[in-house]
Parts: structure tokens; C-alpha cells; sequence
């Protein structure tokens, strides 16, 4: 009987797998299955609290020896793939294999570009800034500019002669920039300049705590910052349909904005240019008179050029040419204003600026050079 016994022991010892005597082997391929070297295997025994750490050797292959009976949990991680893992049930020696899925890197170049918030006509806050999406919505009865957006933001009012008025002041108290050019008219106040509404970016209204160089500028001061130009070409073309008369047979009023910018040099040197036409032409049908002494005129243009030149990282110089032009023929022309007490009106304005910015030692140094010419001129016809 105890033979018997010896027997069945033996055998039951030769059926059944030994604790500690289990092995676990397997090789670590990539998507291409080629042998991945010297990736991180880990092994764990979650009841037991046991890990193992072991490399892939060179042909990928990997091994865990003296491993009991259980259920493990195997990682593989290799920089530049995707980390990866399983449950492995050990009843008896395994080999298993991995494949790697290769981690894509995404390289996206974006452009930002700054610009503050649109106006909030719900909020009762002093606001002091307008973007371009703002001045180039907004429905234009006259002359495109910037002032019929600045004349929605709180505490500014536009009079009937449109002078900008901020929290009653006078318009000769309003300092208007371009840049940091000087583009307020000095002998009269406000606006001296008409700024193409496609070249802005962006208008700050400061009301308080600026410098002493604002001295005069009791009322506010008022920056208009062009558009920001990159190393990417744009091309813009708005409203170059004109209207036409069907009466007279000729063109109504025509009014199309050009916008063109992009890089001379990328990385180096950029250019913006920005232009508005205005044309108006006005029949009187109830004066009676000749047909060629019955119309009147207006016409007027607005450009922009702008080139900024990056010297280096901490040195940049700008030039920009502002130029404006207007035209009244027969101005004032009316029922009870006769042709022979009309005037010819003609505008010319042209500034010149040019901007050097340098950093160093952490502190910012800024030149600025301008020249401005202005002719105006007024033909009576009597």
C-alpha cells in the first residue's frame, strides 16, 4: 500500500508545476515587425506585490524566470512608441509577443495675433478698446474711419460736425497715434489724418495715468495700431462694385478697400499695404438748370504703406507713409445755392514716419522721425 501511495506522489510531482519554477519569455516587435532593443519591461504580481524589471535584448526578446503560479501584469514601454500592456494568467511556462504602435510627433505652426475684446454694448464699464472686426463691420454712412467705432464705446460722443467728444471734453483735447505717429490735426484738433479702417488692428482709448508727454492730451489718447504682418502672403478686395445711376447712366457712388500684405524677406523684412477709395457722384434733378450744372462731386482716397524690418531680435525699425486725398466739385450745390456761389475744394495730406525700437540691457529705446505736409485749397466759382 505505501508503494501505492509513493507512486501516485510521484507522479502528481511531475504533472504539476513547481512554485518558483515558471518562466515567462517574449520579443518586442515595432509596427514593422523588426526586434525593438533595450525596451522597458515590467512585470507585477498584484496579490504579492512583486515586480520585475528586465530590458529587450537586441533581437527584442526578453525573459522572467523563477515565477510562481498567478495572474501578472506585464508593460512595455520604449521612447518614441506607445506604451503597452496585458494580463498574463501563469499555469505553466509562456511566451508572448508585443508590437509597439510608433508615437507620431505633430509639428503645427501657428499664428497668434493679440487683439482685444469687441465692444460690449450690454456692459455699463468703461471700455477702452475696439478691435478690427468691430471698425470693419460697422455700417459707414460718410467717410470710412475708425471714429464711427470709437464713437460707440462708452463715455464718447460724436457731434453733428463729427468731432469726437470723450467724457466732454473738447475735441482739441484728444491726442490721436498712429504707430506712435502723430496724426492729430494742429491747428484745428482731432483727426488730421484718415486711416484706411483695413490696416488697423486694434484702437486704445487711454483716459488717465499716461505719460507727461500727453500733457495736452486732457481729454484721452487715442492709439490706432496697424494690422500685424507675417510670413504669409493676404490679399483682401471689399465692396468693388460701384453703384450705378440708371438715370444719368453713370456711376452712383463707388467705394472698394484694397488690403495687400506679406513677407519681402521672411523672418526679416515685411510689408503692409492699405487703401480706400470713396467716389460719390449726386444729381439734382428739381435745379433748373443744364444738366452739366446740376451734379456734384466727391471723391476722396486714403493709403497706407507700411515696411518693418527686423535688424535682429531686439531691433526693429519701421517706415510708414500715410497719404490722404480729397476732392469736392461744386460743394454746397443746392436749390438755394446756384453753381456760380459753389466752391472747388481740394485736400492733400502726407505723412512720413519713421520708427527705430531697440531692446537692451531689459530696458526698451524708441526713435521716431516725422514728417507731415498738409494743402488744402478752396475755389469759389462766382
Amino acid at each position: 500500500m505505501n508503494g501505492v501511495v509513493s507512486v501516485l506522489a510521484f507522479l502528481l510531482f511531475l504533472l504539476l508545476p513547481q512554485t518558483d519554477s515558471l518562466s515567462l519569455t517574449g520579443t518586442v516587435f515595432d509596427p514593422d515587425s523588426k526586434p525593438v532593443a533595450d525596451a522597458q519591461v515590467h512585470l507585477e504580481e498584484p496579490t504579492a506585490r512583486q515586480q520585475w524589471d528586465v530590458n529587450s535584448k537586441g533581437d527584442g526578446t526578453f525573459r522572467f524566470d523563477r515565477l510562481a503560479f498567478g495572474t501578472y501584469r506585464i508593460t512595455v514601454r520604449r521612447e518614441g512608441y506607445f506604451e503597452t500592456s496585458a494580463e498574463v494568467r501563469l499555469e505553466s511556462s509562456k511566451t508572448i509577443e508585443f508590437t509597439l504602435a510608433a508615437a507620431e510627433t505633430l509639428q503645427q505652426e501657428v499664428e497668434v495675433v493679440a487683439r482685444p475684446e469687441p465692444i460690449n454694448t450690454d456692459s455699463v464699464a468703461p471700455q477702452n478698446a475696439v478691435n478690427d472686426e468691430v471698425i470693419q463691420n460697422l455700417p459707414y454712412t460718410g467717410r470710412q474711419n475708425f471714429l464711427n467705432a470709437l464713437s460707440a464705446m462708452p463715455g464718447v460722443l460724436r457731434d453733428n460736425i463729427d468731432d469726437i467728444h470723450i467724457h466732454g471734453s473738447r475735441p482739441d483735447q484728444i491726442r490721436y497715434q498712429l504707430d506712435g505717429l502723430y496724426v492729430t490735426d494742429a491747428s484745428l484738433g482731432g483727426l488730421g489724418a484718415n486711416i484706411p479702417i483695413d490696416a488697423i488692428e486694434s484702437v486704445d482709448m487711454d483716459l488717465a495715468n499716461y505719460s507727461a508727454e500727453f500733457g495736452k492730451a486732457s481729454g484721452g489718447v487715442v492709439r490706432v495700431h496697424s494690422q500685424f504682418v507675417g510670413d504669409k502672403y493676404r490679399f483682401n478686395v471689399t465692396d468693388f462694385m460701384p453703384g450705378w445711376d440708371f438715370r444719368q447712366k453713370s456711376i452712383a457712388e463707388f467705394s472698394p478697400r484694397l488690403s495687400f500684405s506679406g513677407p519681402l524677406v521672411r523672418n526679416r523684412l515685411w510689408f503692409l499695404y492699405s487703401s480706400t477709395l470713396r467716389y460719390i457722384h449726386s444729381f439734382l434733378e428739381e435745379l433748373q438748370t443744364p444738366s452739366s450744372e446740376r451734379s456734384r462731386t466727391q471723391s476722396s482716397m486714403d493709403q497706407l504703406l507700411k515696411l518693418q524690418w527686423n535688424v535682429k531680435e531686439s531691433h526693429v525699425l519701421t517706415l510708414e507713409l500715410l497719404h490722404n486725398a480729397e476732392d469736392l466739385r461744386n460743394a454746397g450745390l443746392s436749390l438755394m445755392r446756384p453753381l456760380e456761389t459753389t466752391t472747388n475744394a481740394l485736400r492733400r495730406s502726407a505723412t512720413i514716419g519713421v520708427s527705430d525700437r531697440h531692446a537692451e540691457g531689459g530696458k526698451l529705446f524708441k526713435t521716431t522721425l516725422q514728417w507731415t505736409r498738409q494743402r488744402d485749397s478752396d475755389l469759389a466759382k462766382g
